[in-house]
């Protein structure tokens, strides 16, 4: 819970500040701490998938923003 709270008001102070969010460009992961093994490698594959999409959202931003 307190993850999405920060988030929120991680969106709400860059939207404050004029900055341009990219469309998928943020993720929340809700129980975290049971999506980890031993090691603390990430094991769930819909976290891991997220991830990626994320990753994707993220560079097609910057690109979109080299035009």
């Amino acid at each position: 819970m307190a993850g999405s709270k920060a988030h929120a008001s991680l969106v709400l102070t860059l939207t404050a500040r004029s900055r341009k969010s990219c469309e998928g460009g943020s993720v929340t992961i809700p129980f975290i701490g049971k999506k980890l093994d031993a090691n603390g490698e990430l094991i769930d594959i819909n976290t891991v998938q997220s991830l990626k999409f994320l990753l994707d959202a993220l560079v097609r931003g910057i690109i979109d923003n080299r035009k």
